[in-house]
């Protein structure tokens, strides 16, 4: 029964990830309104060919991903909160099931009194599993308006470890249409949405209008043209894109493609 449990972990910790697209940026976290962004994978394997995202370990956790050209937040708001109150009843499912499937089969088999209380947990599992599968297609039809495909309703079905993960994966491809920077001005904090606004104000010149409006109504349109802080006086120069610093002997951004970088007092 150990090596069960070990293997019921490791399948749980393959769900946590996921592959993502070159320009696809994802948004996660625990709490609306305070999401991390990031735009490029956590995990890259085959010669980068092979791009991984890192979602949430806890199955109550919040992921999106965007990579769509709609600038419009308020869109972006309504898209959200239908999603947050279509898959909130589906959280609590999957999380009951996940403490029930791996904590408790856990501390089950670590307590050596498996075989006495093996049938009642078995009695458990199946009882949250079944909420978790209606959960499960109710929150699918209401987010993608479209019952699931079949390859996704059976790994969900089959699988109690996906169920547990279907939350997530529910959200994952809900926001898809949504242009980062819209999606970051109602998933992220004053930090993170300035450092997605900017990246994409300086990629996308011919959209500059559109994303200080959005900056506007978060009144963050000051603070775009702001320069970074240096956290040292050695460092004198600044990347406008990312406003990574570096010493005065740098010249380009090691991160961001042949942008040649400013002084701090420009």
């Amino acid at each position: 029964m150990e090596t069960l449990v070990i293997v019921l972990w490791a399948v749980y910790l393959s769900e946590c990830l996921s592959k993502v697209r070159p320009g696809e940026w994802v948004f996660k976290g625990r709490v609306v309104g305070a999401l991390r962004a990031t735009g490029e994978p956590d995990l890259c394997l085959m010669a980068d060919r092979w791009s991984l995202a890192l979602l949430p370990l806890a199955p109550w956790g919040i992921v999106y991903r965007c990579s769509g050209s709609n600038l419009d937040a308020e869109t972006a708001v309504k898209r959200v909160l239908a999603i947050e109150a279509a898959v909130k009843a589906l959280r609590l499912s999957a999380g009951v099931l996940f403490f029930v499937l791996l904590p408790g089969l856990s501390a089950l088999v670590w307590s050596g009194r498996t075989a006495p209380f093996l049938l009642s947990w078995a009695i458990v599992a199946l009882g949250a599993w079944g909420p978790s599968a209606w959960c499960f297609f109710r929150a699918w039809r209401e987010v993608h308006g479209t019952a699931p495909s079949f390859e996704v309703a059976a790994t969900h079905l089959l699988s109690p470890l996906s169920l547990v993960r279907s939350a997530l994966q529910t959200s994952w491809t809900a926001t898809l249409r949504c242009h980062p920077v819209a999606a970051a001005s109602v998933l992220c904090d004053d930090r993170q949405f300035l450092r997605v606004a900017r990246l994409f104000h300086f990629d996308e010149p011919d959209r500059r209008q559109e994303i200080e409006h959005l900056l506007s109504a978060r009144r963050l349109l000051g603070r775009l043209s702001d320069n970074p802080v240096p956290e040292h006086p050695s460092l004198t120069r600044f990347c406008p894109r990312c406003h990574a610093t570096y010493r005065e002997s740098a010249l380009h951004c090691a991160d961001c493609t042949q942008v040649s970088l400013l002084h701090f007092n420009v």
